[in-house]
């Protein structure tokens, strides 16, 4: 149903079925009749779409990269890579239209202290870089769904105390890993782009975890990097983006 999506995404698969796994988060999409999700991936599938071959074929490369030829089980860890990845092919459709004249390039994902993306113009020259990042749930939290307990709300994730509350130091220690990779590029233009996947206690309070983003947005603002914030992988409903 979706070729292009599937293309990239096969080696992967492949592997996984090898390893005799069937949990990984595309097969349980891809099984899912649920509108939310059905966008998810179609979304995907019209970013690849219009992807140069050179791309996809890096980009099918990266996914199949994810499990080692060598690996003997199935580990959580490669899903979380995956989605991971699946970050980077949104903030790849984000610049396709933000920049729909330039030539969107997925940086070599062994170049770590690269930004992931880079936009050229026509000349060769460097108009815009990202760096993606997938702030996941916490352990705590999909524990607390694989051993179904009761838990209180964490109510530590609205305070503005850095050294009280866990998830914003993980979000500044984030922003800064980021923003030092974009230091990187020579870009005029830089983005941070991060999609969210919360935790029940901050699903619960929201807005005040919304609004310690939106914070930090204006913090990065203030250095001339953009921050577009996304959750559940909707491209299409950022909750904070930075217009400069």
């Amino acid at each position: 149903m979706y070729d292009n999506l599937n293309c990239v995404t096969n080696g992967f698969k492949i592997k996984a079925k090898g390893l005799g796994c069937d949990q990984p988060w595309i097969f349980k999409a891809e099984n899912l009749q649920h509108d939310e999700i059905q966008n998810i991936l179609a979304t995907m599938d019209n970013i690849i779409a219009k992807m140069p071959p050179t791309e996809k074929e890096g980009l099918a490369q990266r996914f199949s990269n994810i499990i080692p030829d060598d690996a003997t089980e199935f580990k959580d860890e490669y899903d979380a890579q995956f989605l991971d990845a699946l970050v980077e092919v949104l903030g790849y459709g984000f610049l396709q239209k933000k920049y729909p004249s330039g030539k969107v390039h997925f940086e070599e994902p062994d170049l770590i202290e690269e930004p992931d993306l880079i936009v050229r113009n026509d000349r060769g020259q460097s108009v815009a870089a990202m760096e993606c990042k997938n702030i996941r749930r916490s352990d705590a939290d999909v524990d607390c769904f694989k051993y179904p307990q009761w838990r209180p709300v964490d109510n530590r994730i609205i305070s503005t105390d850095p050294c009280e509350n866990p998830l914003l130091r993980k979000l500044q220690d984030t922003l800064a890993k980021a923003e030092s990779q974009l230091a990187k590029s020579s870009a005029p233009d830089k983005f941070i782009f991060v999609n969210f996947s919360w935790d029940i206690s901050a699903l619960l309070q929201e807005p005040k975890v919304k609004t310690l983003v939106q914070k930090l947005e204006e913090e990065l603002r203030g250095r001339s990097i953009k921050l577009v914030a996304i959750q559940k992988f909707e491209l299409d409903k950022p909750f904070v983006c930075t217009k400069l």
